[in-house]
């Protein structure tokens, strides 16, 4: 601001001891305050000086006491020359803009002559509106600077700036909020119980400043608590200076509070400086000092009653798949029949080796290791079947379970053989034809047929690759899981399966998968005149850390002889086909064959369908000349799944008896890769002799 016009205002002359000193001073070159700048510089010269002073405080109002609406500025302005300067323009700005135009000359040109004198001071104020973010913040930081030129000297001027933080701390406001709670089952009478919780909230107004729209919230409770109810004093909604405001919820226990033991939540208080609907203050809860913050916790150990329920049944299964009886498969049910959740738990069984391994992944629910309030956990078990349980034509034996409650209290419980809240023990029949085979035999219970045919991919009657068909058994009573295919002359594990009965990537006992890969031909091949390679399974029992492999077979589950495929000397190595490609081809040798002999003489026994064991997904159906379903297959041809004159199916009128010679019609249909065709039809004769 630059002073224009002004009354005149008596100022206190300096002092003549201070006049020496500040002479001494300047003469030293030494500056107080403000400074002349001019473009000769003179050393040890006495140069003209000025100095401003900046001061603030935060008020109510113009006429009203300390507050938080405004800051009144005031600035001084003094000559401090010592050789009798004389300023003119003197120009005052500040680092607020919204001050510039607000700032106002008071007095001091004591001769009213617009020349800042010796000795002269020159007074200005300003009021400035405080933001809500300048209470946010704590305080309001600024600068001012003064600049005026010396009269008579051109191009020298002199200048002088000050800082000032005006605190705000006492405008923010305060608040805190303590939560206290105690279970009972009467609200009335009191007394420890396990129905309600009873909340408490004490909400004090800990600043300098009213508070307004104070809002008390709790999640555990459902949001915002009504209230209060009592402490408004005077009935104003706001939370006046030393106010202290209480609430009050009552909360209904669940059966997940008493399961888990306790009940910690933590509240929060919100609300806004009186006027000021920018300024937040908040506090979050603690159980009794108004000045921390930490969760309430409510202790519900007293009301639980842990408990746990052990079942277990046993089955004898062939787990080696020879087809004879050896083991027998327990499974293990545990259920927290209590109200409190359950950890550290350990099942043994004495007949079993002791502890079981266990429970399954997929029991457990979240894999958290806690036996959580109605869940249920499962274990496997494989005992192996001895003389003596043969001559005692039984297995009786029962488990053991235990485990800690919240309280680190031990909980057990001894099995059952069908209920959750007895303990008998659990017997299980051996037929007197089990064997006594011990162990499973690792290599004894997955089967493995590996099968190929020569393939013209563009039907040019030259042969460039090997489709191979690769089909995987469960020969053993047990479900089996992490099944994985290698061929490495085909690149490793083999991807699939192309087919899984019920989609669940589980192996189920007798359920086949099957796997296809392609292999093309190379110089080598057409060398050596065949193909000879084998692939390898592997496996594990569901449950169980017993693991299964087999080596391929071309026809049998049960042996373990490599495939052979004969390579012609006309075949095309690695696809390179000399004729171009033609139509979309289908594997060499692909015929159906409509004659058989069901004689056992090893000739024509089944119908042979050449190249089907490549098409996995197939099914074929068999009609009598009346129309009737005979015979109903899905995967023909995979394995010992052929058709050898025997009434088969789900709709066949006489299952399982032999069919009289005669003419059949014949449906064979393709619902994924077909050699062709996606259906196939024709008639088939049966010729006994």
């Amino acid at each position: 601001m630059k002073k224009n016009d002004s009354p005149k205002k008596q100022v206190k002359p300096i002092p003549h001891c201070r006049q020496k000193i500040l002479v001494m001073l300047f003469a030293l070159g030494i500056s107080i305050h403000g400074s002349a700048n001019s473009s000769v510089n003179v050393p040890h010269e006495l140069v003209p000086s000025i100095t401003l002073e900046q001061s603030g405080i935060a008020i109510e109002d113009i006429d009203a006491g300390p507050g938080c609406n405004y800051i009144l500025y005031t600035f001084a302005i003094t000559n401090t020359s010592t050789n009798g300067e004389v300023f003119t323009n003197v120009n005052l700005n500040h680092s607020l803009p919204v001050l510039g135009d607000l700032i106002s000359f008071n007095g001091g040109d004591d001769n009213n002559n617009n020349l800042l004198d010796v000795d002269e001071v020159w007074e200005y104020s300003a009021l400035y509106t405080i933001q809500s973010a300048d209470i946010n913040s704590g305080q309001v930081a600024s600068e001012a600077d003064v600049t005026a030129e010396v009269q008579g000297q051109p191009g020298v001027t002199v200048s002088d700036l000050d800082t000032s933080e005006i605190d705000l701390t006492f405008c923010q406001g305060g608040i805190a909020v303590v939560k206290q709670g105690f279970a009972t089952n009467d609200l009335d009478q009191g007394g420890l119980g396990c129905v309600y919780i009873f909340y408490n909230f004490i909400v004090t107004n800990q600043g300098q400043q009213v508070l307004e729209n104070p809002i008390l919230t709790d999640p555990l409770l459902g949001g915002e608590i009504v209230g209060p109810e009592e402490g408004d004093s005077n009935t104003n909604g706001k939370l006046d200076l030393n106010e202290t405001w209480v609430y009050q919820y009552v909360y209904e226990i669940q059966p997940e509070d008493i399961a888990n033991g306790i009940v910690e939540n933590q509240a929060e208080v919100t609300a806004n400086v009186d006027g000021k609907p920018d300024v937040t203050v908040s506090d979050l809860s603690h159980f009794d000092d108004p000045l921390d913050d930490a969760p309430t916790v409510i202790s519900l150990l007293h009301c639980q009653t842990p408990d746990m329920g052990l079942i277990k049944e046993g089955v004898v299964v062939d787990a080696n798949g020879d087809g004879c009886l050896e083991s027998i498969l327990y499974t293990f049910t545990l259920t927290n029949t209590g109200n409190a959740d359950l950890d550290g738990i350990i099942l043994e069984d004495e007949l079993l080796g002791g502890e079981i391994p266990g429970p399954l992944a997929v029991s457990d629910d979240g894999n958290d290791g806690i036996l959580s309030v109605g869940e249920t956990w499962t274990y496997f078990a494989l005992y192996a079947i001895t003389q003596e349980d043969i001559d005692n034509s039984s297995v009786v034996n029962q488990a053991e379970v235990s485990g800690f409650a919240p309280d680190d209290s031990l909980v057990e419980d001894l099995s059952d053989d069908d209920s959750l809240f007895e303990d008998e023990f659990t017997r299980t029949p051996v037929p007197e034809d089990s064997c006594t085979d011990g162990s499973p035999d690792p290599e004894s219970g997955l089967g493995l047929i590996k099968q190929g045919a020569l393939i013209d991919n563009d039907n040019n009657e030259c042969a460039e690759s090997i489709l191979y068909n690769f089909s995987i058994i469960n020969l053993t009573d047990i479900d089996m899981v992490n099944v994985v295919l290698t061929d490495e002359l085909l690149g490793g594990v083999i991807a699939g399966p192309i087919s899984d009965e019920n989609n669940d990537g589980v192996l189920s006992p007798d359920e086949v998968w099957t796997y296809q890969a392609t292999y093309d031909i190379q110089q080598v091949d057409i060398d050596a005149g065949s193909f000879v390679n084998q692939a390898s399974a592997t496996s594990s029992l569901f449950g169980l850390d017993i693991q299964y492999d087999d080596l391929s077979d071309n026809d049998s589950y049960t042996e373990d002889e490599p495939t052979v495929i004969n390579i012609p000397v006309d075949a095309c190595p690695g696809g390179d086909n000399p004729g171009g490609p033609g139509e979309p081809g289908e594997p060499i040798g692909f015929e159906i064959f409509n004659g058989i002999t069901p004689n056992e003489d090893g000739l024509n026994d089944f119908f042979f369908i050449q190249g089907i064991e490549i098409y996995p997904q197939n099914k074929l159906q068999i009609f009598n000349r009346w129309g009737v379903m005979v015979y109903e297959k899905e995967g023909y041809g995979q394995g010992n799944d052929l058709f050898y004159g025997i009434s088969d199916g789900r709709v066949t009128v006489r299952k399982n008896e032999e069919l009289p010679s005669g003419t059949y019609f014949y449906i064979l249909t393709f619902t994924g890769n077909n050699p062709g065709e996606a259906e196939y039809t024709g008639y088939l004769y049966i010729n006994r002799g």
